[in-house]
């Protein structure tokens, strides 16, 4: 165990969950609600503002381990870089749940922090550069039910999202 942050997540299950606009967006809300009321603009009590602040810290809270969580998964992919590796060893190997992992894997990809891709049959992550081994072209209109990405014939995975395709 070397660097002071690198095995953080060895101590508590990692979390990625799905942004809370909405509870942001409800502490601002309420924030000035309460605000308003206290200066007897509108009908209300100014302790909704409080109420409001506390949903803006959760939030922030979720935000702040989001972006740890993303850290750490982006590291465990470097430490993988050019190979093939499970999606379920990855998940083992970190502490979280798959479709939590596939979705960091993704949002890394998206953000172009990493080069990452799934394996059509097995559903492999492929980290870094895939191999070229001819280019699969997409026939007719089958594409990924989760994604949208066009599917080579006979894919059992999606080659984008890494979602079964069965």
């Amino acid at each position: 165990m070397s660097s002071s942050g690198e095995y953080y997540h060895r101590h508590r299950r990692l979390r990625y969950e799905e942004p809370p606009y909405f509870l942001l967006g409800l502490g601002v809300l309420l924030i000035g609600w309460g605000l308003l009321s206290y200066m007897h603009v509108v009908e209300g009590s100014y302790w909704m503002a409080w109420g409001g602040a506390i949903l803006i810290i959760i939030s922030l809270g979720v935000f702040s381990t989001r972006r740890r969580t993303a850290s750490t998964v982006l590291g465990t992919l470097m430490s993988h870089e050019g190979e093939k590796v499970k999606l379920s060893m990855l998940a083992d190997e970190l502490e979280m749940s798959e479709k939590e992992l596939r979705s960091a894997i993704i949002d890394l990809r998206v953000e172009g922090k990493v080069k990452a891709a799934f394996d059509k049959n097995t559903g492999e992550v492929i980290i870094g550069e895939p191999k070229p081994v001819g280019r699969a072209v997409a026939t007719g209109s089958v594409y990924c039910a989760f994604c949208g990405y066009p599917l080579p014939p006979g894919a059992r995975f999606c080659p984008s999202c890494g979602s079964s395709i069965e």
